[in-house]
């Protein structure tokens, strides 16, 4: 049976690698990866039944049966948010909002993704393990270079920059993702776990990466997120590095960082390609109005909602019968995850959503107390959380289906340093 196993090991790390690939390439890409993920699973573990089985003997550690058992929760309450949304509809217009099975509760399966790569992660040896996340940091490196070609010729994706200026006309950086937003959400997570390593050498030691690798990472990490042009995320971005640097570097050195770092930002925004982004008002109203919308929609249904995710089509009921000129007013999701949840699952389905976010910044906080080492990612991903959820104010962007894959990868190694590292002194001091 070992033999077995050992003899698929790199068709399995491949299919594992694949994946990670394709959680910054494209919507096609991530589901041909998620495919790869599953089929890598049942070879490794040969078949459903050894899956199975892999899966209860992980429950053993409680950390991951409570992940489990808060993402069963969350799932179960947005189940039932579509059940009440059928048994009692909200309605406009004589036009009532319509549930489809088993359609509208295919995305849930993204909460348990952590639990299928942990398991994959887990059980592989550990110089496969290091092997798949520096492929992680490879794509992150390639993509991010090709972002400051995509600047300048609008290749892969063109999209042009709001605004232009014949000084600055160019476009932006949205990758084979085809949406800046996007982008903005994903590169977070490589490029604050990248600026971690950076400042660690014992990190890149173990990793078995030149701490040059991460100057690069870092560097073409931070322009890919200033080439998005997403006006939240520049506003946002300082913030998880300051945290950052006060939770990571010693307090005089993060002071002297700091000062430095105020004046930099302060000048940079006083560029005009900065300017020429943070001026236009294109897309504020919009926002705004849509948060009314779905301020309404939760006050009609608060405790379960409107039915988990139907915010977009109620939007479109609600302009019907409220405008004349329905091709003058915005209609989507709520761009708030907050309200998105508020709106679409009421009280109880935001709690159990918190609740999920509150364990998982629990993986990394816990590493937080006096004296005790840090394993890798645990800071750099506590970082990115805080930008992901102050970025997440004007934009859904945790359900979003492309950035929900790497959510869900960092989920999976938030999990795996929680149970597998060993932390001794002499590795991460």
């Amino acid at each position: 049976m070992r033999k077995w196993v050992i003899s698929s090991e790199t068709c399995v790390v491949s299919f594992f690698i694949l994946y990670i690939i394709s959680t910054f390439i494209s919507m096609a890409a991530m589901s041909v990866g998620s495919v790869f993920l599953l089929v890598g699973a049942l070879v490794f573990f040969q078949g459903p039944k050894g899956l199975y089985k892999a899966f209860a003997s992980s429950l053993e550690n409680l950390l991951v049966k409570k992940y489990f058992l808060i993402t069963l929760a969350l799932a179960a309450v947005c189940v039932m948010s579509l059940v009440y949304a059928q048994i009692n509809p909200l309605t406009y217009n004589g036009e009532s909002l319509q549930i489809h099975w088993p359609k509208d509760i295919l995305k849930l399966w993204y909460l348990f993704l952590p639990i299928l790569s942990f398991l994959l992660l887990k059980n592989l040896p550990e110089e496969k393990q290091k092997k798949v996340i520096r492929f992680w940091f490879y794509t992150f490196l390639v993509l991010s270079i090709l972002s400051i070609y995509q600047y300048y010729t609008g290749w892969p994706r063109p999209r042009m920059v709001p605004r232009p200026t014949p000084l600055f006309f160019r476009y932006q950086a949205t990758l084979f993702l085809g949406h800046h937003l996007s982008v903005a959400s994903i590169w977070i997570f490589p490029f604050f776990v990248s600026l971690d390593f950076l400042f660690k050498p014992s990190y890149c030691a173990w990793i078995r990466l030149p701490r040059f690798f991460f100057l690069l990472t870092t560097v073409f990490g931070f322009a890919t997120l200033m080439l998005t042009y997403s006006r939240t995320l520049w506003a946002v971005l300082p913030v998880g590095i300051l945290i950052w640097v006060f939770m990571r570097l010693p307090k005089k050195w993060a002071l002297i960082f700091s000062t430095f770092f105020f004046v930099g930002t302060f000048f940079i925004f006083q560029s005009p390609i900065v300017q020429n982004r943070i001026k236009s008002l294109y897309g504020i109203s919009q926002r705004v109005e849509i948060w009314k919308m779905n301020l309404e929609f939760f006050e009609s249904r608060p405790w379960l909602g409107i039915g988990w995710l139907k915010s977009g089509p109620a939007s479109s009921l609600y302009v019907r019968e409220k405008y004349e000129n329905v091709a003058g007013h915005f209609v989507g999701h709520a761009h708030n995850n907050f309200l998105e949840m508020l709106s679409g699952t009421g009280i109880l389905g935001t709690v159990s959503w918190m609740v999920w976010f509150v364990f998982v910044f629990y993986l990394s906080i816990r590493w937080f107390k006096k004296r005790r080492k840090k394993p890798p990612f645990v800071l750099g991903i506590f970082a990115a959380w805080i930008v992901f959820h102050l970025n997440g104010l004007t934009q859904v962007n945790f359900w979003e289906s492309k950035v929900i894959h790497q959510v869900m990868w960092v989920v999976t190694l938030l999990l795996w340093v929680n149970t597998k590292i060993s932390y001794e002194k002499k590795d991460f001091s």
